[in-house]
This record gives structure tokens, sequence and C-alpha cells, in this order.
């Protein structure tokens, strides 16, 4: 295989899991979307970077209950990972599975149970079923995690 030959499949490569991360962040967006904020598309910003847990990563204490609901949310993720039906390229951001709302709007997942693309999108409908109804504090958004989240809680 030659080094141009080599340079185009990493070209593919990166460019899939980009799309496919960008269809998974959107399937968690809808439902947050539609299930939180009545069709309106920023709501799905509200929650990256909100307290400890929501967005990417996460450590220390939850500081409020939608925090705590994307802790869990985070060890979800984390137990899906480690399941059997999982493999490394079933990673929860990079997954696309399928869901759709019922005629009641609620969250319903397609894939067949106990597979793990059925269990991550059971990760994604029981963070925004428990952040349905929770208050939503600004001032947690976009906080130092390492300040907030870590060193406050260290002293």
């Amino acid at each position: 295989m030659t080094l141009l030959q080599v340079l185009g499949l990493l070209v593919i490569i990166h460019g899939t899991h980009c799309q496919r991360f960008r269809r998974h962040v959107d399937q968690l967006g809808n439902m947050v979307q539609h299930k939180l904020a009545g069709g309106r598309w920023t709501a799905r910003f509200d929650f990256v970077n909100y307290g400890c847990y929501c967005g990417l990563g996460g450590y220390g204490q939850p500081l409020d209950e939608i925090d705590r609901c994307c802790q869990i949310h985070d060890q979800c993720y984390n137990m899906n990972t480690m399941n059997t039906s999982c493999r490394w390229y079933h990673s929860p951001v990079l997954t696309t599975y399928t869901w759709r709302f019922d005629s009641r709007n609620n969250i319903v997942c397609g894939d067949q149970p106990h597979t793990c693309l059925r269990e991550i999108c059971d990760c994604d409908k029981t963070v925004v079923e428990c952040i349905m109804g929770k208050e939503y504090h600004a001032n947690l958004k976009n906080i130092d995690r390492i300040r907030d989240c870590l060193l406050f809680r260290l002293f």
C-alpha cells in the first residue's frame, strides 16, 4: 500500500468518525430539544459544560440535581462500555441508534433490548427524563471545573 493510499484511508476513517459523532450528538440534542425545550434548537447547548458532569467528562461532586442526572448518565455510558455486547467501535459518543417519539411525546428506543445500541439509547433517554422538571441554574454553565468541581471539594 502506498503512502497516498494510506493517507486517503485515514481521511475516510476520520470523516466517518466525525459524521458518526455529529449524528450521535444530534440524537441526544434532538431528545433535549423536543422533550425539554418545546423544539427550541439551541436547547441542546444548554447542558454542554453545565456543572461538573454535563458535557464531556466529569469529576467531583454534582452541584445540583441536573448535574447529578449528568453524573448518572456518565456512569450509564461507563457501564455500557464494559458490557460484553458493546465493542470498541460502540463508543457512546460515536454510536448511532434508532429512536423516536411516540404519540404521547415519550422517547422510545428502537433497537433490540439488551443490545449495546439499545443500552446507549436508554442512557440518553434516562438523562433527558431525569432533567425534566429540574431547576436550571445559569450560573453553573461554563464554570471552572478545576476550581469548582475538583479543588473546592478537596479542601
